[in-house]
This record gives structure tokens, C-alpha cells and sequence, in this order.
């Protein structure tokens, strides 16, 4: 029996894979909020440069978890499970329009939360240099 080629399943697992891979980048920022977060910990008098050093390391690291989150959904997700697993979701984080996505959408959500993170990390890296240069 011939390999019978379904030109959308494979769009759909080539957008799987892709999306898995650039979500997994959260290892990455996660190590680029660190090493301000340690220096605010070891090396940082008190005060408000620590606590906005801390507090932003936090709302990456918070990022990182959603992407790592998102990350292991996307590995169980499919397009026959989809509309199941967002009956789920709505039941987990008690939030109504999750149960209405498609994948494209979710993949398309997990996108946006990555330039969040990414964002939010350059802030990140731009206060601890400003606050390096201007001790």
C-alpha cells in the first residue's frame, strides 16, 4: 500500500515542531535572568535598584514557566484533541476562551508570550546596565 501524502497533517506536525523548538528557548532567557537576579542577591546594596533588578528577573523567570508550560501542552496537542484539551484548560485556569482556540491560535498565543518574555528580559538586561554604569 502506497504512503499516502496529506499535504495538512504534515503542515500541522511541521508547525508543532517548529513552534516546540522556539518555545524551548525559555532555558535561554531563563539563564539571561539569572545572572542580573544573582548580582542583585551577591553583589547589590539595598534599595530600589535591587528590588527593580528582583523584580523584573521575577516577571522573566514567571515567563519562562508559561513558555515551558506551553512548551509541554504543544507536545500532547493535536488537532483531534484539541477542542477536548480546551475543556481541560478551562478547567484548570478557570478561563472561559481557552475552551474556544484553535491550535493556530494557541500556537499564535504561545508566540506572543515568547516576545513578551523576550521583551521583558531586554528591560531586564537595560536596567542592570544603566544601574552597572550609573552606581
Amino acid at each position: 500500500m502506497a504512503y499516502q501524502h496529506n499535504p495538512e497533517s504534515n503542515e500541522h506536525e511541521l508547525s508543532k515542531v517548529l513552534v516546540s523548538h522556539t518555545l524551548a528557548s525559555w532555558r535561554f532567557l531563563l539563564l539571561m535572568a539569572l545572572i542580573p537576579l544573582l548580582w542583585a542577591i551577591f553583589c547589590a546594596s539595598g534599595g530600589l535598584r535591587r528590588s527593580l533588578i528582583t523584580a523584573g528577573a521575577g516577571i522573566v523567570i514567571y515567563q519562562c514557566w508559561r513558555l515551558w508550560l506551553d512548551n509541554h501542552y504543544f507536545s500532547e496537542l493535536t488537532q483531534e484533541n484539541n477542542r477536548q484539551a480546551g475543556i481541560i484548560l478551562t478547567s484548570i485556569w478557570q478561563k472561559q476562551k481557552l475552551q474556544d482556540f484553535t491550535l493556530e491560535q494557541r500556537y499564535q498565543g504561545a508566540l506572543k508570550q515568547l516576545k513578551y518574555s523576550l521583551i521583558s528580559c531586554a528591560l531586564l538586561w537595560l536596567i542592570w546596565i544603566i544601574t552597572l554604569l550609573f552606581k
